[in-house]
């Protein structure tokens, strides 16, 4: 009761952090089980999936009456509402058009990018102070070292392997790695826990450059992330991890 009442007097934008706290804790470590196939292809909708549609609704009602402000009224807001309108058309296009492309497929690869693209929309216009920062840091830092525990332990004690790298195993099989096998911890495939080793990685490049204390313990997290990324075996990511974070320095620098 003590929370509800807490969240109830909760200003938006401080319901809105933690909403987008919970997404950055859920999405990497709730493992990939598939809820509702989508007709024509191997693809699911997942929990996060519904999770993620919750979150940008509430925040689209709670902005509603300030949409040229909190919205359009930022450029790059703008940017990524555009980039979808020209998506939409693209897509209509190639469906009604040039018939290149199917129903299902073509809305499916629409929705993921204004999915992907939409919570940062939301993280923007609720993250305004600090304090605020300094939690999502925080949980970004444990997430990613969690993750990257799990996929240590797929390679060392065959913890189960979630993928949808095929469509039987996009059917949900909790599987175990073979000899050779990458590792993808709790995403979908190698290729997705790469990428997002990358973000936690820079990151903590970023946080040791600051004056302060538990450096020890960032290097620590940032080796065992690496490592994942690493036993991930994308090489792709390798590239962009060391171009970026040279970029990075030299920005910081």
């Amino acid at each position: 009761w003590q929370l509800i009442y807490c969240l109830k007097n909760m200003s938006w934008r401080d319901k809105l952090i933690y909403a987008v706290v919970l997404i950055l804790v859920v999405i990497p470590l709730y493992p990939k089980f598939p809820l509702v196939g989508v007709g024509g292809t191997f693809v699911s909708i997942r929990l996060e999936d519904l999770m993620i549609a919750a979150v940008v609704l509430a925040w689209l009602v709670l902005t509603f009456g300030k949409f040229k402000k909190e919205i359009w009224g930022q450029p790059i807001n703008r940017s990524i509402i555009w980039y979808w309108i020209i998506g939409l058309v693209a897509v209509f296009s190639a469906i009604f058009v040039t018939k290149s492309a199917d129903l299902n497929v073509g809305i499916l690869h629409w929705l993921r990018r204004v999915e992907y693209m939409a919570l940062f929309m939301v993280a923007v216009s609720a993250l305004k102070s600090r304090e605020q920062l300094h939690l999502v840091v925080r949980v970004m830092v444990a997430v990613a070292a969690i993750v990257a525990v799990y996929g240590v332990g797929q390679l060392l004690f065959n913890f189960p392997v979630i993928s949808t790298n095929n469509s039987e195993f996009s059917k949900g099989l909790a599987l175990s790695l073979g000899p050779g096998a990458r590792i993808n911890s709790t995403f979908a495939g190698h290729y997705d826990l790469a990428a997002y080793s990358l973000f936690p990685l820079l990151l903590i490049i970023g946080l040791l450059t600051l004056p302060g204390r538990g450096k020890p313990v960032l290097i620590g997290v940032g080796a065992l992330i690496y490592w994942a990324m690493l036993l991930s075996a994308s090489r792709v990511t390798f590239a962009a991890f060391f171009i970026s974070s040279g970029l990075l320095l030299w920005w910081l620098g």
